[in-house]
């Protein structure tokens, strides 16, 4: 399914340490991917996960063109936001309105693991371009075909995913998630594959740089809290038809502002190649 896109461009004066980018683009609505919203089976889903920072002035445009990406095939896209350390001033917490700190030790050892030496930068289900990096620029995904590519055949076709995963949850009495995690496998897999569980929180309220603007009640979205089984998961087995795996979160003594703003995202990758082969996300309601 190709998309159409209208991309308005124009320059914005950037910070030595930030990358430039193409700004947001828009698309027609009849150029929507049709089953968003309307498959009643289980549909590949791929995740996107953006590293970024809350004094990187090019990072929230990233953000815009990752978020018209996700209009375009909504049901299919989950974000991840990462703010890791390493990048002085663009990730560390400062004087008000940067003084909230969004780094966490796991977004660190993915961004270094991954050689992510700039922002903002995104992991594309942790596959390779054409030249064997697993770095894409967010521009990538509007002037390229990866996402499309990722999702959709050559001839236009849902690409059927190999692995269906749910995500259940029940809150308890001492301020903890009970959470299940059921994997089924739909197609025969040859590799070792890995499960992470993680807690991501929208709505935070904070400074941003944005271009030349400073926003000090910017609202930040997909940001990473934390891993419920490491930065790298668990080894799983695939041999079984269904397998479950269950955690718990313990949300009060955590980082997480507000419980009912998060929600869990599950994701399966192998651990050869570093490709993500599915991924789930379950909004904790109130």
């Amino acid at each position: 399914m190709k998309i159409n896109r209208f991309i308005f461009i124009f320059f914005i004066f950037l910070s030595f340490s930030c990358d430039k980018i193409s700004p947001p683009f828009t698309v027609d609505e009849e150029e929507l991917d049709p089953y968003c919203g309307n498959s009643e089976n289980t549909i590949k889903k791929i995740l996107i996960e953006e590293f970024t920072g809350h004094r990187c002035s090019a990072c929230p445009n990233a953000a815009r063109i990752i978020e018209n990406e996700k209009n375009i095939y909504c049901d299919h896209i989950i974000v991840l936001a990462y703010h890791p350390s390493g990048f002085g001033i663009f990730t560390n917490p400062g004087t008000d309105p940067f003084s909230y700190d969004f780094r966490t030790e796991n977004a660190t050892e993915i961004a270094e693991q991954f050689d992510v030496n700039s922002l903002p930068k995104i992991l594309l289900n942790r596959i390779q371009d054409e030249k064997g990096s697993f770095i894409f620029d967010s521009g990538d995904l509007s002037t390229g075909s990866y996402v499309n590519n990722l999702l959709f055949d050559e001839n236009n076709n849902p690409i059927a995913p190999d692995l269906g995963i749910k995500i259940d949850f029940e809150e308890t009495l001492n301020s903890s998630l009970n959470i299940s995690v059921e994997l089924e496998k739909l197609n025969e897999l040859n590799g070792n594959f890995k499960l992470v569980v993680v807690i991501s929180e929208d709505e935070i309220i904070s400074g941003q740089e944005d271009g030349m603007e400073e926003i000090p009640d910017y609202e930040h979205n997909h940001i990473f809290r934390t891993s419920l089984n490491g930065t790298w998961g668990e080894l799983i087995d695939l041999n079984q038809v269904n397998t479950i795996k269950n955690f718990s979160f313990p949300y009060l003594n955590s980082n997480i502002d507000d419980l009912y703003k998060c929600s869990i995202i599950a994701y399966v990758y192998n651990e050869d190649t570093n490709e993500i082969i599915q991924a789930e996300q379950k909004y904790i309601e109130q």
